[in-house]
């Protein structure tokens, strides 16, 4: 009788402990919290899109019923879902960039803030170089990249630059996708333009100054 009055007050024990972490942790909109044990993948509108990151995620806060998430691992309704269906390489996003990256095109330096509601390029695809309203994988068409860089989809949180050649514990993110700096070489910001250098290049070494000129050719994008 003990016993089982023991087992009853672990399992009321353990299903209060579920209740207060569901009062305790805060989900994002259109999500709620997983009444169970333990964290579950969450069902996508495209997962052949989502970057495996987010696929693989281990979620506690699960989208709501009708709706799922999108290829940003942010929850959307199934309409939304749904208006994007018959569009390749796009995905319903509520914030989309109002730049996104076109095919063979420089990235935009400067872009309105704000965001760009319906079907958007999937992360890892870029708008066709003819046909805005049709993606591409980046692989296959990236955007143009400044010299001595290329188009990643995974890339280094911390960045190596001028002031910080050599980053420690830096991990890496994948998102959209942007222009890298190649092996051996490191970013330098000069007048609002990035450039990508080598590292006796930046301001400073070599008896260059505090505040040298742009880098000569062939450093210049």
């Amino acid at each position: 009788m003990h016993r089982g009055a023991f087992v009853l007050l672990l399992i009321g024990i353990t299903f209060e402990g579920v209740q207060s972490q569901g009062r305790k942790r805060k989900c994002r909109p259109n999500e709620e919290f997983l009444r169970a044990y333990y964290p579950r993948h969450d069902v996508f509108c495209k997962p052949w899109l989502a970057l495996p990151s987010e696929v693989n995620k281990l979620h506690w806060c699960i989208c709501k019923q009708g709706y799922v998430r999108n290829a940003w691992g942010v929850c959307i309704s199934m309409t939304d879902c749904l208006s994007c269906k018959d569009k390749p390489f796009q995905d319903f996003n509520h914030c989309g960039s109002k730049c996104p990256l076109e095919c063979g095109k420089p990235m935009q330096k400067k872009c309105s803030s704000g965001c760009a509601t319906g079907c958007s390029c999937a992360p890892g695809n870029v708008l066709h170089p003819s046909d805005n309203r049709t993606c591409v994988p980046g692989y296959l068409c990236p955007p143009q990249c400044p010299r001595f860089s290329s188009f990643q989809i995974c890339t280094p949180v911390c960045e190596a630059t001028c002031d910080l050649p050599k980053p420690r514990e830096c991990r890496t993110r994948c998102h959209n996708g942007k222009c890298v700096c190649l092996p051996r070489f490191v970013k330098l910001v000069w007048k609002e333009n990035e450039y990508c250098v080598p590292p006796f290049a930046c301001p400073g070494n070599e008896g260059m100054g505090e505040s040298p000129p742009p880098p000569p050719p062939p450093f210049f994008f």
